[in-house]
């Protein structure tokens, strides 16, 4: 079995330089070797040896969008390591702990949690508290927690790692940085911008001083605090980021690897979103031709640029260009993904808000009332993306001018903005001005006036703590 482990270790290596499609084979191949001679001679078949590459399979998969078989390998996977080392055998839960973050990544999180609080149950008996390895699963238990929308259950689990590595590895550690950005991605969710940038600055310079500018590591903090500027809506400031980061991968990794991909695709999001389509489209192009070329038409990475060229098209006007791009994604992503994904739930919210703005409120209506039933059924009532869907069928109510149905809707929306993401997050501001110009035009004026007072209060107060707590840049 001496050929298949090397086969295994060369596929990593060629997979570290972005060659993919030469991963896979390689990993195939070594598969059917291990496989093979295990037929042949069962006894001293290496279970471990075999668990390895169907493990290293199954990550590749995932990456590249097959996520069923990305299971059933990971799951084979589990089977061989449990018997060969045992159940709590940190191999074993290595395994287990990647079954979860398929599930995760698939939007699966009922499934994914259980997972996770097991594999970080044994562990932690294991190895104990503070162990790095129980300390690796209490982070993505809490990455996990955060994409599920639970920010209340996150945060003290991302605080506890964050103390617990600054206190063994030092605030310079990468493992210590790595839980920094973690909490500064959950206050961003949150909407606590001045924490979140400020933990993101933190990061970066720590990075650039021990790293080096062009690490990889420092090029994921810069689009970081790229990002986190760029969600505060400070597109001045996070522009040359954008740029510098996208630099920096263009010359360490090339122009076609995957992560030089997603930074041209956040430069071109940024761009359109400061209405300069002129320069944004030409990106959005070149970052879905080479997703096509490098990855395949149905890659995850792909379809999100074609989502990403249908949005900037539409908001061109474009509609003749956007719905054949738009329904693509979405027909894509229900067959390859389910009708409940996430990403599927994102297209056809897209493909609602392309026919609402030709005038189709009924066939609009349709899709956003799809996006979120879907999201309250797998996502619960009161996730971020949840009350999102609840506000954006609310405002095409009243773009209809019903405002009886709106109005309860968008209720509900600040209500639940209010209690998660608090009164000065944007969605939460965004939802309570709407209710203020529906009010408005309902002929309820006083009721109007008081929104508007407290909507001018909570405005001025976010301002004025943004002004005060600004780091310079």
């Amino acid at each position: 079995m001496a050929v298949a482990s090397a086969l295994n270790y060369v596929a990593i290596a060629v997979g570290e330089q972005g060659r993919l499609g030469e991963q896979e084979n390689l990993l195939r191949k070594a598969l059917t070797i291990y496989e093979s001679e295990a037929s042949a001679d069962e006894a001293s078949a290496d279970k471990d040896g075999l668990g390895k590459i169907l493990g290293n399979l199954a990550s590749l998969l995932a990456q590249r969008g097959a996520s069923d078989e990305a299971e059933q390998r990971l799951r084979r996977a589990l089977a061989h390591f449990e018997e060969a080392l045992g159940s709590e055998h940190p191999r074993t839960l290595i395994a287990l702990g990647s079954i979860a973050t398929l599930l995760s990544g698939k939007g699966d999180f009922a499934a994914a949690e259980p997972l996770y609080r097991a594999n970080l149950e044994a562990t932690e008996r294991v190895l104990g508290p503070e162990h790095p390895r129980t300390l690796d699963l209490t982070y993505n238990l809490a990455v996990m927690l955060r994409r599920k929308g639970d920010f209340a259950a996150a945060e003290p689990l991302c605080r506890r790692v964050l103390e617990a590595r600054e206190r063994l590895l030092g605030p310079d550690h990468p493992d210590t940085l790595s839980s920094v950005g973690s909490l500064a991605s959950l206050l961003l969710d949150k909407g606590d911008f001045a924490a979140a940038e400020s933990l993101n600055r933190r990061v970066l310079e720590a990075r650039e001083r021990v790293l080096g500018a062009e690490h990889t590591d420092t090029l994921n903090s810069t689009n970081s605090l790229a990002a986190a500027l760029f969600t505060r809506g400070d597109y001045a400031a996070a522009e040359p980021l954008f740029r510098r980061t996208l630099e920096g991968w263009e010359r360490v990794l090339g122009p076609e690897h995957p992560r030089t991909l997603s930074s041209v695709g956040n430069l071109a999001t940024l761009l359109s979103c400061k209405g300069n389509n002129a320069a944004a489209e030409p990106l959005e192009r070149r970052a879905l031709e080479a997703r096509e070329r490098v990855l395949g038409p149905e890659h995850p990475d792909t379809l999100r640029s074609i989502a990403s060229l249908a949005v900037l098209l539409r908001e061109k006007g474009d509609y003749t260009a956007a719905e054949p791009l738009c329904r693509r994604a979405l027909e894509a992503r229900e067959r390859l993904l389910g009708p409940e994904h996430p990403d599927t739930l994102l297209s056809a919210s897209y493909l609602g808000d392309l026919l609402k703005d030709q005038g189709d409120y009924a066939a609009a209506g349709s899709l956003y009332r799809r996006d979120l039933e879907a999201r309250e059924r797998v996502r619960g009532l009161e996730h971020p993306r949840t009350l999102g869907s609840v506000h954006k069928l609310a405002v095409l109510l009243y773009s209809e001018g019903d405002y009886a149905a709106a109005e309860p809707l968008f209720r509900r929306a600040l209500e639940a903005r209010e209690r998660v993401l608090g009164g000065e997050h944007p969605d939460t501001l965004a939802t309570l001005l709407n209710l203020t110009e529906l009010l408005a035009k309902a002929s309820r004026t006083d009721e109007s006036a008081a929104l508007r007072k407290e909507y001018t209060a909570r405005v001025a107060a976010k301002e004025a703590r943004a002004h005060n707590g600004r780091l310079p840049a």
